[in-house]
């Protein structure tokens, strides 16, 4: 008898094509069953049954194995896609930052001018609200004028 793959008996010499080969031809060339070093059927069965366990936690290993290496390479994808919209992210705050920068000295500059054209505007005008004559020359030297 052999057991197949599956556990499934089959004769050997129904197998065999050849009508001219005989059952006792058969037992003549494999030998006397004491010579042979075979299991019985119902222990073969239970090794192809170990056999089959065995390949199936095989398989699942490999279907874990191939679904973690999945979820690495879909983490380093993202992780890929981060790293991009950092550096967009980035450059992006970089122009910001100079377009800020220049805005505000600008504004600095703008607000400097405003600035020292109203102090020219206030010391003409009080370049002409100065008193002349004999108050100019009494504030002069009573130090009045370098009070006010």
């Amino acid at each position: 008898m052999l057991v197949d793959s599956y556990g499934h008996t089959h004769a050997l010499p129904r197998l065999i094509d050849d009508r001219s080969v005989r059952t006792k031809d058969i037992r003549a060339f494999l030998g006397e069953p004491e010579d042979r070093d075979l299991p019985e059927v119902e222990e073969a069965q239970v090794r192809v049954k170990e056999h089959q366990a065995q390949i199936e936690q095989h398989q699942a290993h490999q279907r874990m194995a191939d679904e973690r290496e999945k979820l690495q390479r879909q983490h380093q994808e993202r992780r890929d896609q981060a790293a991009q919209k950092l550096e967009a992210l980035k450059a992006e705050q970089a122009v910001e930052r100079d377009r800020t920068q220049e805005q505000q000295a600008r504004d600095r500059s703008d607000a400097r001018s405003a600035y020292l054209a109203q102090a020219r505007e206030i010391r003409a005008e009080r370049e002409q609200r100065k008193p002349t004559g004999l108050a100019g020359f009494l504030g002069k030297v009573s130090g009045i004028n370098l009070i006010t």
